[in-house]
């Protein structure tokens, strides 16, 4: 548990949410030299942007290329 002097900071809230994300199976990568497919335009994976999209809305998708 974070001190209360410092629980609003925001490196306190990014590894929360990276711990959060870990424990349900998420990879956390949190050096860019090591993250490779990271999109510093987009600010994101776009490889598991493309996962998540296919496993959750799959059936929707108007393009066929993406399933």
């Amino acid at each position: 548990m974070p001190k209360l002097s410092n629980v609003h900071t925001e490196r306190i809230f990014e590894n929360e949410l990276c711990d959060h994300l870990a424990t349900h199976g998420w990879t956390v990568r949190t050096h860019l030299q090591n993250a490779t497919g990271y999109s510093r335009e987009l600010a994101l994976f776009p490889d598991d942007l493309l996962v998540f999209v296919k496993e959750t809305q799959g059936k929707r998708l108007p393009n066929p290329s993406f399933q």
